[in-house]
């Protein structure tokens, strides 16, 4: 039983930082459904409220899309404290 504790207990940390990787990214639900290639952002909220699991492909884009100025320009988006500028 400690075990499916500590499980539901990852999955809301997971779902608060998904929300929170989302709202850095700028993107609405449906914006993060898009990139994703998700049905809507209802299926966003979803996850964000842990209703569904996060699928493991999405967890991997958006963690890599946090970590990676390289991946957020390739899609076209940014964090707050990404430089402004296309020379690097």
């Amino acid at each position: 039983h400690e075990d499916q504790k500590k499980l539901d207990s990852e999955e809301d940390d997971d779902t608060e930082e998904l929300k929170a990787a989302r709202q850095s990214l700028g993107l609405s639900a449906d914006g993060f459904a898009k990139w994703l290639k998700a049905t809507d952002g209802s299926q966003v909220r979803k996850w964000e409220r842990g209703a569904t699991t996060i699928p493991g492909p999405v967890r991997v884009l958006v963690k890599a899309a946090l970590e990676s100025r390289s991946v957020r320009r390739y899609f076209g988006l940014s964090l707050s404290d990404d430089p402004t500028s296309k020379s690097e």
